[in-house]
């Protein structure tokens, strides 16, 4: 058996153990309720027990942890992945928990700081019980060991050759809030089992193309963007374009003068109306955020690149200086 120290053991059914046995754990998978802490047990206990689909653990905004099953057995909350992954699922209704609107996926609620150190406590016991590595992965492709989020399996946001972690095509579980908190929950659990976050070396940037795709993808999260145009993209164009006008793009005009603050706005416009040239990546907005951070030199090519695909942009839709190639 394989119960937590410090989670409160409490199967759903006394049947617990007539679940399929894990054949590996590679994996620990982190969802998002849309329900309190006690109105998941009452669901998941009132709705058959192990007979549908339920979690291994689940949190509560205080930072409580209840085990709904021992980790030796699956929980079905993982589709493909239910032989080898341990699943959690996290209360974001109920006590610390605004109300919010549960048709808007954007609208999940950020995980609390007690939530953050309870999925911290989950991970770093599953890497020392379980050896799951406390990394990231990227994707839901078969082999992935380490620390991921449901949507990586979901159809509508899944990698070619990915596993189908969900048969809900779209869903966003657990929301773009608490995907960004996910480095965080690592990095607690890493602390824990007493380890040091790795140093993200200039080596392992991407190539430009990978930089291009990676940009699009943290501009399209309105958490980030923001952040991003504010920090890098305003003071490129401070020195790139001092003072473009009469820029077309969709019929709109927008005026890039020296005035930060309206060049600033016109950017995060044109980024948002603009339709990125390469698919969009399922990479996590806070990882990048923090490589921008934390490796300047990447941060300039970064910026860099990100500018010159906007300058192109805006030139392909200016009659006055036509497309470029």
């Amino acid at each position: 058996m394989a119960r937590m120290p410090g989670a409160r053991w409490r199967p759903l059914a006394a049947n617990w153990a007539s679940q399929p046995r894990m054949t590996r754990v590679d994996l620990v998978l982190i969802h998002t309720a849309v329900g309190s802490f006690e109105g998941t047990f009452a669901y998941f206990s009132g709705s058959g027990g192990y007979s549908g689909a339920e979690s291994h653990f689940m949190t509560g905004g205080g930072g409580e942890i209840d085990q709904y099953q021992d980790t030796a057995h699956q929980a079905e909350a993982n589709g493909a992945a239910n032989g080898d992954a341990i699943s959690i699922e996290n209360a974001d209704m109920g006590p610390g928990f605004a109300a919010w609107n549960t048709r808007d996926g954007n609208a999940v609620p950020a995980f609390t700081p007690a939530q953050i150190e309870a999925n911290a406590r989950i991970c770093a016991w599953a890497h020392t019980t379980h050896g799951v590595p406390l990394e990231l992965i990227p994707d839901s492709k078969p082999g992935r060991r380490g620390i991921g989020y449901h949507r990586l399996g979901v159809p509508g946001y899944m990698v070619a050759g990915g596993e189908k972690w969900s048969s809900a095509t779209g869903k966003v579980c657990p929301g773009n809030r608490r995907i960004a908190q996910i480095p965080q929950i690592i990095a607690r659990a890493r602390q824990l089992v007493g380890g040091a976050a790795p140093v993200i070396q200039e080596d392992d940037m991407p190539d430009n193309e990978t930089i291009k795709r990676l940009v699009w993808e943290v501009l399209y999260q309105d958490d980030v963007r923001e952040r991003l145009v504010a920090s890098l993209i305003r003071p490129i164009y401070d020195t790139l374009t001092p003072g473009v006008e009469g820029v077309k793009h969709d019929g709109d005009v927008y005026r890039w003068t020296r005035d930060a603050a309206a060049r600033t706005s016109a950017i995060a416009a044109l980024a948002e109306k603009a339709s990125p040239a390469v698919p969009a990546l399922n990479v996590d907005a806070e990882d990048v955020a923090e490589a921008l951070a934390s490796t300047p030199g990447f941060a300039r090519t970064l910026a860099a690149e990100l500018a010159d695909e906007l300058d192109r942009r805006a030139r392909d839709n200016n009659p006055s200086t036509g497309p470029t190639t």
